[in-house]
């Protein structure tokens, strides 16, 4: 996630301790914890809601916290596919390679792509144009560096899945709900400890 995220700061927790501060980095690991997998789930629930991505698509790597490092971390590494294969399958129509009357205009007029879940698929319609075709034995959307007919071959990019999880959208309730469930967390594991002092 870059360096956007949610802090709690152990001194803070040290002070509601007193003599017992050294559980403090056990309390805000535990707590930390939590919030990963809570976070975890609105990145991908948030995702899948926005763009036409399943929620597998988000594929997250989660480092926890322990007592010595009392910080969780989510991140995403993922580089740019290609179109045809972003997300759902029904990301780019049409699905298969047409053969073109005119390498110079190829058929049909243009390809439709939807990378948001609203709005419906978008024609691309720059130029050169881009075309559905099967190259290495592998399909894909590609275009032609320049309107010649015998100019190479380039992939049509989707954005990538860190890309889009960082929606501002998506950030704001990603921050929203980890925030407050490190805030609970935190809480409740400082009162029971202090309660269980108090024995």
């Amino acid at each position: 996630m870059g360096r956007d995220g949610v802090f709690i700061s152990i001194e803070e927790v040290e002070k509601r301790f007193g003599t017992a501060a050294n559980k403090a980095g056990r309390i805000v690991a535990s707590a930390a914890n939590r919030a990963l997998t809570a976070g975890g789930k609105v990145l991908k629930q948030e995702t899948a809601a926005r763009y036409n991505v399943r929620q597998k698509d988000v594929d997250l790597k989660k480092v926890k916290a322990s007592w010595g490092r009392p910080t969780a971390r989510i991140s995403i590494e993922e580089s740019h596919r290609n179109l045809y294969g972003f997300g759902n399958k029904s990301a780019v129509t049409p699905r298969y390679p047409i053969r073109s009357s005119s390498v110079y205009d190829p058929d049909p007029k243009f390809v439709r792509a939807q990378v948001m879940k609203a709005g419906g698929k978008t024609p691309l319609e720059e130029a050169p144009k881009p075309f559905v075709q099967i190259v290495n034995g592998n399909i894909g959307l590609f275009q032609r560096t320049a309107d010649v007919s015998r100019a190479p071959l380039r992939g049509v990019a989707a954005p990538s899945i860190p890309q889009i999880v960082r929606n501002k959208d998506v950030q704001e309730r990603f921050t929203q709900e980890v925030g407050e469930m490190m805030v609970k967390r935190v809480n409740h594991e400082i009162d029971r400890i202090l309660a269980e002092g108090k024995k």
